[in-house]
């Protein structure tokens, strides 16, 4: 892993969720009013499918190319972020007053997103996806980002609590 992502996560880990649940002023998007309500549209196969593809997007940018090499590298940097990744989610999460239940629902949303923010900052230089600049700026806020309001990055806004 690039030193620059482990900084890059890291820095995220010392606001992550501290603004969960009040009004995210410096981002333009949707404002949830419950951990209820971001855990439902986490939650939501809608979401889900914006991050996956947003994932996936990466790996075909890499597959085309100048640098296919790089693709080879996919699963061992997997391996070197998703410690990391696992510690701050874990730290993140003890500081949020929710239920145990509440937490196991959410961990996954955390784990996916620091994973794939932090893969797609290790292929940068190859590869940028709109989708990630949207993602950690909600993250760089301490919000909880749990949904998109469009089909599209481009029609439609993030959804955060």
């Amino acid at each position: 892993m690039k030193k620059e992502t482990s900084e890059y996560l890291n820095y995220l880990s010392k606001g992550l969720l501290t603004q969960a649940g009040k009004p995210g002023r410096a981002l333009e998007g949707v404002s949830l009013a419950s951990w209820e309500a971001a855990i439902e549209s986490c939650g939501l196969p809608h979401w889900e499918q914006m991050t996956l593809d947003a994932a996936n997007e990466i790996r075909e940018q890499l597959a085309v190319s100048r640098e296919k090499e790089l693709y080879a590298e996919w699963n061992h940097l997997v391996r070197s972020i998703k410690p990391l990744t696992e510690r701050i989610v874990a730290i993140g999460l003890e500081a949020v007053r929710i239920t145990p239940q509440e937490k196991s629902e959410i961990e996954p949303c955390l784990q996916w997103d620091l994973l794939s923010i932090g893969m797609h900052r290790e292929f940068v230089s190859v590869c940028r996806i709109p989708f990630y600049a949207i993602l950690e700026r909600a993250y760089e806020s301490g919000h909880f980002p749990c949904g998109w309001t469009g089909d599209t990055i481009d029609a439609g806004e993030i959804v955060i609590f």
